[in-house]
């Protein structure tokens, strides 16, 4: 029994992949330099709310088929892109995992009412669902305008 509890100890123990160093001389993108590399790649930039509930979910980008609970949202405001304000967009929850860490979309930010900035980096083609892993965070929104990336939602004045 105890070599065989030494064995199951020596099996756990053993070192996951991890991710590799950054090379050489990497200097990580200062805030600024974020931003502006995520507005630009960007396809669209949209203020919208959820009309029905994100769901977890699973595209085969591929063959194009989706399983999961695909929700919508409704756009408010256009920053950047082709969408229209009252246009609808599928969106499902992106979770995945990676050697070098994971994420996990957590429902409430999707529910029913949410808002926010949405950053979207795939067309909206066929009505198929587009991956969602929550609304950017205000700070970052306030320092976008700030920059002149994107112009403010607000009427002049408030």
């Amino acid at each position: 029994m105890k070599r065989l509890m030494a064995l199951m100890v020596l099996g756990c123990g053993a070192a996951a992949p991890a991710c590799p160093p950054p090379p050489p001389g990497y200097v990580p993108p200062t805030r600024e330099e974020a931003l502006r590399r995520d507005v630009a790649t960007a396809q669209a930039i949209v203020y919208a709310v959820v009309e029905s509930p994100i769901g977890d979910g699973d595209l085969d980008f591929a063959t194009g088929a989706f399983t999961g609970r695909a929700g919508t949202v409704r756009i408010l405001h256009v920053y950047k892109g082709e969408l229209a304000v009252d246009q609808r967009v599928a969106l499902y929850g992106l979770s995945y995992d990676t050697s070098c860490g994971s994420l996990r979309y957590a429902p409430e930010t999707g529910r029913r009412g949410a808002y926010g900035v949405l950053f979207l980096h795939h067309r909206v083609e066929g009505g198929r669902p587009l991956p969602f892993t929550g609304f950017r965070p205000q700070a970052d929104v306030a320092e976008m305008i700030r920059l002149g990336l994107i112009r403010s939602a607000r009427p002049a004045g408030n």
